[in-house]
């Protein structure tokens, strides 16, 4: 699905990062006469033909040129058809639609299978206790849990907490499955807070190769976050939005 307001923004990252790049370059332009190779610097001419790393330099500098050059135009154009461009996403259409449409209980938009899945209570027999709650109220094992699960409550993501996830002969419980309300798609999320206990590092290892048996690998049907990721909960939340306006996968 088509995100232009997403291709702007990765299109202007990467104009900065080649405009850094070219800024470092020599100054000057390569000019070839007569198999010898030169640097135009103004009005002065200089042969280079024996530096060969001021010649790959300059030809690196031309080729950043050209890319900066269609990166402008290329946004130009995406701005342009911005303006125009017509909501083709669940999500997007239904946060413009009017009355009486407005007006109806969010849950009456869900995909069939959602009813379903949020039907389907479940558990994890797990004794270890729930000292944290997420701001709808739900009992989860940790603050970065409480954190993550408060970002689907408030952008209203049907989930479930440790719902068992059943393979072959093995079950495992993981730390939250989300369901996307407009397409059904099954979504595994995995926050690892402990990566640096050698015990817990091998279960997470564990755990990963047994979803990638199962069908479910990362930036796929599978999240996994890290305590890094909490230093920044908005990058979390732009992540999901994301993820409920496209179903792409990208953390």
């Amino acid at each position: 699905m088509i995100d232009i307001n997403e291709n702007i923004v990765e299109l202007s990252e990467k104009k900065k990062k080649l405009f850094v790049e070219y800024e470092n370059l020599p100054d000057g332009r390569l000019y070839i006469r007569k198999n010898s190779y030169y640097n135009i610097t103004g009005k002065t001419e200089k042969t280079i033909s024996n530096d060969h790393k001021k010649i790959s330099s300059l030809v690196r500098k031309k080729i950043l040129k050209v890319m900066i050059k269609n990166i402008d135009q290329n946004l130009i154009l995406l701005r342009k058809i911005d303006k125009h461009w017509g909501a083709i996403s669940e999500h997007e259409i239904i946060s413009q639609l009017t009355s009486p449409y407005d007006k109806i209980p969010y849950n009456y938009y869900f995909h069939p299978n959602v009813v379903i899945f949020l039907s389907q209570i479940h558990g994890n027999p797990s004794f270890e206790e729930k000292n944290y709650k997420t701001l709808g109220g739900l009992a989860v094992r940790s603050k970065s849990e409480a954190v993550i699960g408060s970002i689907f409550e408030e952008l209203k993501v049907p989930f479930q907490y440790e719902r068992p996830f059943k393979s072959s002969s093995k079950i495992m419980y993981p730390d939250f499955t989300l369901i996307h309300p407009y397409t059904g798609e099954i979504l595994i999320w995995e926050h690892f807070g402990l990566t640096d206990d050698n015990s817990y590092r091998s279960k997470m290892i564990e755990k990963l190769e047994f979803y990638e048996k199962a069908g479910f690998m990362v930036n796929k049907n599978l999240v996994t976050t890290y305590e890094f990721h909490l230093k920044n909960p908005s990058k979390i939340r732009s992540f999901v939005a994301n993820f409920l306006r496209n179903g792409k996968l990208k953390i």
